[in-house]
């Protein structure tokens, strides 16, 4: 039955379409291992902490996330947009002059928040959270932060030269399976399971996926260059896409932080497994906006505009037949998958819901944010952006006043609609492409 639905979606395919789902193909392989092996982690930590434990190792990871954004200002998506066309025209120089500038921005940027925020662990920890048992584990998570960014800077230089698979594999499975791993070597041992024990793992596990990183960069890109130099045109389009960048993170972190602050650490391990499980939808999303990015730059940068939106709509179709399959197998399946992590965690199910509502409209407009994005819309998405991370914010402030946990995902979800729908319009206007329609 799925066969013949997908069959149906995916005849006379364009060749720019073609290449996309084979490139997606390996990526969501790795995708699919990388989720799996980080639910398989979300179920130990949440089965051995408790929801209590976990909620406030989960808190400590939200509050890096955000940090991790303000570190990076943007850069990842512009070094992905400038590698993938100094690739397509041979301009090697240009490529490590703009990884160069990115790497040292991030690296002065994560080094001077990732401090701040050691120093004030204790503050926030006692006066904002409530909680001494999160002040230790907050610091040492915080010390991955450089490691962090360096690590998003370098996969998406991997995934302008064409490498998504790979890109995939350093900037998220790779960690994930290397924390997962010496979470199997503390339950065979028999150690104490704890949060500082956990938090460590966490930070090992970063360090070894930037160093494998670097590895990696220096064995694909082997051209001849001269040193880096400092590209101050890279600074511009950073900051504007920030914001684009940075709401997305904060859309689906704000809301466990503000959670923490004002109910418990309970609250907030429930949200986010279900965010985690929800977040099963949004990864082919992801996958395929890392395959269509250097594409889209590309056929844009060259005004193919028709094949643009013809590999636009087709990639579109798909993921609206994934999303319908997904959102109604956790309608049907919700409270069964909730009680792998434990009996307890069952009351997230109306949280799962509203979520994959959310989720379903984002990844049924397909890749509109990284259209606007590639074909120099720079400030248009940043706008957008940027509204929508208030909105969400004072939604997320208003409704967990009122209704904690519950009105947590009801404005999550309505601050997802809206910014989708806004994009989805404004980049028919700047464009002309109508990602969920044959132009």
């Amino acid at each position: 039955m799925v066969k013949k639905v997908i069959s149906k979606y995916t005849h006379r395919l364009d060749i720019h379409t073609f290449q996309v789902i084979r490139t997606s193909s390996a990526s969501l392989l790795v995708k699919i291992f990388g989720a799996a092996s980080a639910i398989a982690l979300s179920i130990i930590l949440g089965r051995n902490l408790g929801v209590d434990k976990y909620g406030t190792y989960e808190l400590a990871i939200r509050i890096s996330a955000i940090t991790l954004i303000f570190s990076l200002v943007g850069m990842p998506n512009v070094i992905l947009k400038e590698v993938a066309i100094g690739f397509s025209r041979s301009k090697w120089q240009y490529i490590k002059d703009h990884l160069f500038t990115a790497g040292l921005i991030a690296s002065i940027s994560s080094i001077i928040l990732s401090v701040s925020l050691i120093l004030l662990a204790p503050f926030l920890s006692q006066k904002i959270f409530q909680s001494d048992e999160l002040i230790n584990p907050f610091r040492i998570i915080l010390s991955a932060l450089l490691f962090q960014s360096l690590t998003r800077i370098l996969a998406a230089g991997i995934n302008g030269l064409g490498k998504i698979w790979q890109s995939n594999l350093i900037n998220e499975t790779l960690g994930v399976l290397l924390f997962l791993s010496g979470i199997f070597i503390i339950l065979v041992t028999k150690q104490e399971f704890d949060l500082d024990i956990i938090a460590r793992l966490f930070l090992l596990s970063r360090i070894i996926v930037t160093i494998s990183g670097f590895i990696y960069w220096h064995k694909i890109f082997s051209y001849q260059t001269e040193k880096g130099k400092f590209q101050y045109t890279i600074i511009k389009p950073s900051l504007l896409l920030f914001l684009a960048s940075s709401s997305s993170i904060i859309v689906s972190n704000a809301n466990a932080v503000i959670l923490g602050a004002f109910s418990n650490t309970v609250d907030v391990g429930l949200f986010s497994t279900a965010t985690k499980i929800v977040f099963l939808t949004v990864f082919f999303l992801q996958i395929t906006n890392s395959a269509v990015s250097p594409k889209i730059a590309s056929l844009y940068a060259n005004n193919d505009i028709a094949s643009l939106k013809k590999m636009l709509f087709n990639v579109t179709r798909l993921l609206w037949v994934i999303g319908i399959l997904c959102l109604f197998g956790l309608i049907a399946f919700g409270k069964w998958i909730l009680n792998l992590w434990g009996e307890d965690f069952q009351e997230a199910y109306r949280i799962l819901v509203i979520l994959s509502i959310g989720q379903f409209v984002n990844i049924s407009t397909g890749a509109v944010g990284v259209l606007l994005i590639m074909s120099g819309n720079e400030k248009s998405i940043s706008r957008i952006s940027l509204s929508f991370m208030i909105i969400n914010v004072l939604l997320n402030l208003v409704f967990i006043y009122f209704w904690g946990i519950l009105g947590a995902a009801i404005a999550t979800a309505l601050s997802i609609i809206g910014e989708n729908l806004t994009r989805l319009i404004v980049a028919y206007n700047k464009t002309g492409i109508l990602t969920i329609k044959r132009n």
